[in-house]
């Protein structure tokens, strides 16, 4: 999957593309489906996205934080 996306966090603009903790596409379950469809949709309707930043790092961003227990196994 991928994003392109700005945002603003400690006064300045910082620009990113990940989306998901975990790197890279799998096929393990319909995570990656579900998460797209919810992210195109908001875009289409020009709703916000949260970006969740590390304070220590703003440049360091990601779109959706959810652990993936399935990959663990992997």
């Amino acid at each position: 999957m991928e994003a392109s996306y700005q945002y603003r966090a400690e006064f300045e603009n910082y620009s990113n593309g990940r989306v998901a903790i975990n790197s890279g596409n799998d096929n393990i379950g319909d995570f990656q489906r579900n998460l797209g469809g919810r992210l195109e949709s908001l875009f289409h309707n020009n709703k916000p996205v949260t970006v969740y930043y590390n304070p220590a790092d703003p440049s360091d961003a990601v779109l959706d934080r959810t652990i993936r227990w399935g990959l663990l196994g992997f």
